[in-house]
């Protein structure tokens, strides 16, 4: 059995492939579906009923394929910092930065894709979730190379 810090190669590789098949189901998305400037049912709330509920109808009740690219990111999420865990844990100061880095970015992005739903798709949030897609995937791909 290998050691955990021969994986994070491996583990870098998974989820740059996530984060590709991401990319291409939101240029899916964006190019091919519409998606009300007002999320229904969320025109008085405040701020944060507004952010759950904007999430929960881009996980339920959208198009299946704004579902997907919402789903796939509420996995990412969590397994990015799953990684930064796994890099503590094989003491590699070069992944946890990497780690670091790409899970705060891709958290960026999963913070401005809610809310270029919420905010009636403001272009610069989706320039924001871009730019933290980049990074993210820089990042794992990096994480490809370092032994």
């Amino acid at each position: 059995m290998r050691s955990i810090s021969k994986r994070l190669p491996d583990f870098s590789a998974v989820m740059a492939i996530g984060l590709l098949i991401q990319f291409i189901v939101g240029m899916v998305t964006n190019l091919f579906f519409s998606i009300p400037i007002i999320i229904p049912g969320t025109q008085s709330l405040s701020f944060w009923p507004k952010f759950w509920s904007v999430l929960n109808w881009s996980l339920s009740y959208s198009n299946p394929v704004l579902e997907g690219h919402s789903g796939l990111g509420v996995l990412l999420v969590p397994l990015s910092w799953f990684f930064v865990f796994v890099a503590h844990r094989a003491k590699s100061w070069r992944y946890i930065v990497l780690g670091w880095i790409a899970a705060l970015s891709m958290l960026f992005a999963a913070w401005n894709g809610i809310l270029f739903l919420m905010d009636g798709q403001i272009a610069l949030h989706s320039l924001w979730m871009a730019l933290g897609f980049v990074i993210s995937l820089a990042m794992y791909g990096v994480g490809l190379r370092m032994k």
